[in-house]
């Protein structure tokens, strides 16, 4: 309605409904209305619609060219640990917008496996280099954090060899994530 606070208080009350309406929430995935469409995806974020997949990976192509819908859809497989998305946060790791980017790298820790491990320790290399090296970007932080959610030895070989990285921030970040 453009009231922010009636807007909210509608929003809250659709997520409330959804929640407990799996069926609702799934065909709301396929409306032609953009906010309905994040909102349902929403729901299936929070409670881990596994059901949803199929939809949200059919969604992800529709909803590319939109940033912040495709954001959230990305969240919602990430969430429900969705394999068969694995392909798809490797393809958008270079994403041209920095937040999707960013949550690609994020969601390879939650649902990566052998695959991505080598693109995420090339992104801290990437942020090494001399034209890189003097910020940090969200797709680097959150790339360290994925590999210390991934856990494994092979990943957290790769944090330790860069443990002396050129930038300062990456730097406090991999310790942090180490410890």
């Amino acid at each position: 309605l453009g009231d922010k606070s009636v807007d909210y208080t509608v929003s809250s009350a659709l997520q409330t409904l959804l929640a407990e309406n799996e069926t609702a929430t799934l065909a709301g995935l396929s409306s032609s209305i953009v906010s309905i469409r994040r909102l349902c995806a929403q729901v299936v974020s929070q409670r881990r619609f596994a059901s949803a997949e199929g939809l949200l990976l059919d969604r992800a192509t529709y909803d590319h060219d939109n940033p912040e819908m495709f954001g959230v859809i990305l969240g919602a497989l990430a969430n429900i640990g969705s394999k068969r998305s694995l392909s798809l946060f490797l393809t958008n790791l270079d994403h041209g917008d920095p937040i999707v980017a960013a949550l690609c790298a994020e969601s390879l820790g939650k649902v990566g496996g052998a695959e991505a491990l080598p693109r995420l320790c090339s992104i801290l290399d990437d942020a090494q280099r001399e034209e890189n090296y003097q910020t940090c970007d969200m797709r680097t932080w959150k790339a360290i954090e994925a590999l210390g959610e991934m856990g494994n030895p092979e990943a957290l070989a790769c944090l330790v060899s860069y443990l002396h990285h050129r930038n300062p921030t990456a730097r406090r970040i991999i310790v942090e994530t180490l410890v």
